[in-house]
């Protein structure tokens, strides 16, 4: 029996991996690039709510502020729900875990924890918001344009809530 040389069995591999639809051979995803992409950062953002309103649960002591985070942990879980559907009707997979690390802000406690949370879910939300107007507003697939407007209303309701919240705790201004 012959040995194989490297190269042949990188062939070898290679080929049973096409024939096999490998994901880092072949991309069966029915979405542009920029839609995809805004997929898979919408799943690490509404990952990143979830585990920042558990974050939230533990820690806080403020009534509203654990009241706001129940209420990020319920939206988000829905819509990254809904995303994962979406996603597996464009054949396209998400992420499974954000890996942003929100370190400086659980080193926090008490007040100080409630304040910078809040601010961050303020952000936050601000720059969710702009970017699935942009998607609402151009994405090439109209399922992701329409998951992107039916979510809008939600973000925008959370930045609300969590400028309110921000405002009570006395935000700096």
């Amino acid at each position: 029996m012959k040995t194989q040389t490297f190269l042949q069995r990188t062939a070898l591999f290679i080929a049973a991996a096409l024939a096999l639809g490998s994901p880092a051979f072949a991309d069966d995803s029915l979405l542009k690039h920029g839609d995809k992409s805004f997929l898979e950062k919408a799943a690490k953002g509404n990952m990143m709510e979830v585990h920042m309103g558990e974050m939230a649960n533990r820690k806080s002591a403020n009534t509203e502020v654990k009241k706001f985070a129940d209420k990020i942990i319920t939206d988000h879980t829905a819509n990254n729900v809904e995303l994962k559907t979406l996603a597996d009707m464009k054949k396209t997979g998400l992420p499974d875990k954000n890996d942003d690390s929100m370190k400086s802000l659980d080193a926090k406690s008490g007040a100080d924890f409630d304040k910078a949370w809040v601010e961050a879910m303020v952000k936050d939300h601000k720059d969710d918001i702009k970017e699935y107007e942009k998607q609402a507003a151009d994405a090439a697939d109209p399922d992701v344009k329409a998951y992107a407007a039916k979510t809008l209303p939600t973000l925008k309701l959370h930045l609300s809530i969590a400028e309110g919240v921000w405002d009570k705790l006395g935000r700096d201004k």
